[in-house]
């Protein structure tokens, strides 16, 4: 029989590294319905750390989770959802700076200009430290461990003033060697991949509420062989860590304490939980052995808190402090005492740290308990995660007409699309225009630029941000941010602006006499004395004159020969109305500058602005 063409059936496997998990669900209006459950354990090493080692052997065990779980459902499996283990991504943090205006505000733009060359950075290094320069990297996440302004941490940069600013950014990559193992070995195993997720946002999916993961939480997934860790801040999740201690490292101690195999030691282990008052067992050599439990858990204790100590140590440096909760899940979890341990080296409340078991996943409904315990929620996720986005494990968009593949691990906005394609972010942030230094009458005077316009962010051809959220198919395109103009201003233009009278002066720039169209030039040392407006014999100067009307007064101007500045003055203008105002001059109806010409019998109007 094959497969219901059923969308509300899923196939779910979590590929371990001791044992394979599959679940085969049904959704329902409220929840999750597991129809039937299978799990069977590898036989040698064939995964490590998480990471498919044996495609062969793998496949196999697959292979007999499947065919279980065919035989009580009554129809043939074809597709399955899987999720690759935090264990396999890799992790960079790099420290980037970028150099600033002294008078130049930091704004969102410029924070997140500095982010996104943080991870065109990490995307760098990754890339060379691979032994195989054509390896793919799927950035799925990154976060800010610390800010800096001038050198010194800061915990937000926005609206300061510096010299350069920086930041430690921490990315996280997945390789594209892992996703094709895993789906190598749904290919042998006659299965189609439906759903690629991580071991972290699957179980975050299963164990976390929407409405707590604005909070900041750490996700530990304590294993066999490593320990995942995953952090939430703000609804999504900002860092991923990995400790390689983990239930192992238990296990080998019990081994060594005992003499026992390792498969022995583990049965040991688990005897812990159980609430037994001995445990009975057989060493290397034969020997019958009865212990106490306390004595086990004793020997127990200081594994417990090396991978306690490692955990908490991984923690506080993803997440920069304690988290506001911690929710345990994986077979790990489990270990006597580890949990207390945990709480001390984080300093926290031991409430605030939670196991939590398959039986805390609201809404689900299970015809057996093959696995109840922390061990079986990642599958559950995986389920959950694939019901949201089955057949989107990678999406597919458009970045300014190129098409772009990204791994779908969170929901998009613009932002992330740009940092994890690495985009350049010198595009979204522009220069504003040099300043122009010079003195006027002894005073140091600088005049700004003009400001960087903002880069225009278009998502389907409607303007957006850097924010707006993006799904599959959508077109993003960027049209790149502006610089300023350098500054630009005439002996005239500064004399108005600062009150200054120089009507009927002599001014010189550096020495040499120029009249107020000069344009001034950086580091100019303007200055202005009285004119001598006498010939040599003592006598007036007989000159011709003209008549304009300034503002509906009519004013008379000696000469033929004037430009709009000779106008000031004649006309009493109250300088105070203009003093960090913009002038506006119109001759005629016309817009004119303090340099145009004018006539006998033009009319001048001058404004504040």
């Amino acid at each position: 029989m094959k497969m219901p063409l059923n969308s509300d059936i899923i196939f779910a496997l979590d590929i371990g590294t001791r044992t394979v998990k599959g679940i085969v669900c049904e959704r329902q209006e409220n929840g999750l319905k597991i129809i039937a459950e299978s799990m069977c354990e590898h036989s040698s090493r064939s995964m490590i750390d998480g990471q498919v080692h044996d495609i062969d052997k793998v496949s196999q065990v697959v292979i007999k989770v499947k065919k279980e779980l065919e035989e009580k459902i009554g129809f043939t499996l074809k597709n399955a959802a899987i999720a690759a283990a935090g264990r396999t991504l890799k992790t960079k943090c790099v420290h980037v700076e970028k150099d600033m205006e002294a008078d130049i505000d930091i704004d969102d733009m410029i924070i997140n200009s500095l982010e996104l060359s943080g991870v065109n950075e990490a995307t760098k290094l990754i890339r060379k430290e691979s032994k195989y320069m054509e390896d793919d990297f799927y950035c799925v996440g990154y976060s800010v461990v610390s800010y800096y302004l001038n050198g010194y941490p800061i915990t937000s940069l926005m609206e300061h003033k510096g010299r350069y600013i920086g930041a430690d950014i921490l990315a996280t990559f997945l390789p594209g060697s892992v996703v094709e193992s895993l789906y190598k070995v749904l290919e042998k195993s006659s299965l189609n991949p439906i759903c690629l997720t991580l071991e972290p946002i699957a179980a975050l999916e299963a164990i976390v509420p929407e409405n707590i993961r604005l909070l900041n939480i750490a996700l530990i997934d304590i294993g066999a062989g490593t320990s995942d860790i995953a952090i939430t801040k703000n609804g999504s999740i900002t860092a991923y860590g990995m400790v390689s201690v983990a239930g192992d490292e238990v296990t080998e101690a019990l081994a060594d304490r005992y003499l026992l195999d390792f498969n022995s030691a583990e049965s040991v282990k688990r005897s812990v939980s159980k609430r037994r008052k001995k445990i009975s067992f057989k060493d290397i050599t034969g020997a019958k052995v009865s212990v106490k439990v306390e004595e086990v858990a004793s020997a127990i204790c200081g594994s417990s808190k090396k991978i306690a100590h490692e955990i908490a140590d991984a923690v506080l440096s993803l997440n920069g402090t304690s988290p506001r909760a911690v929710f345990c899940v994986g077979g790990g979890s489990r270990t006597s005492g580890l949990i207390d341990e945990l709480s001390s080296e984080l300093g926290m409340d031991r409430e605030r740290i939670a196991v939590k078991k398959r039986t805390s996943i609201p809404n689900l409904e299970s015809v057996g308990h093959l696995v109840d315990g922390p061990e079986g929620v990642t599958v559950v996720g995986i389920a959950l995660v694939a019901f949201k986005k089955v057949g989107h494990d990678f999406i597919n968009l458009f970045l300014n007409g190129k098409e772009c593949r990204l791994f779908n691990s969170a929901d998009l906005s613009v932002k992330d699309v740009l940092g994890l394609v690495g985009f350049s972010p010198s595009s979204l942030i522009g220069k504003s225009g040099k300043a122009l230094k010079f003195t006027f009458e002894g005073v140091p005077v600088r005049v700004p630029g003009t400001p960087s316009q903002p880069p225009e962010i278009y998502v389907n051809g409607v303007l957006g941000s850097l924010q707006t959220r993006v799904y599959a198919g959508d077109s993003i395109n960027i049209k790149d941010a502006k610089d300023g103009k350098d500054a630009c201003a005439s002996v005239s233009d500064i004399a108005l602006r600062h009150g200054i009278d120089i009507y009927g002066k002599v001014i010189k720039a550096n020495g040499k006499i120029v009249d107020g169209s000069h344009i001034i030039c950086e580091g100019d040392f303007i200055e202005s004395c009285a004119s001598d407006d006498k010939k040599s014999d003592g006598k007036s100067m007989d000159v011709e004159s003209i008549n304009v009307s300034v503002n509906g007064k009519n004013i008379k101007l000696s000469g033929k020969n004037h430009i709009f500045v000779d106008v000031l003055g004649k006309y009493n203008i109250d300088l105070s109305k203009f003093k960090n105002r913009t002038v506006r001059i119109t001759v005629n109806g016309k817009e004119a500058g303090y340099s145009d010409a004018i006539n006998d019998g033009d009319k001048i109007e001058i404004t504040a602005v």
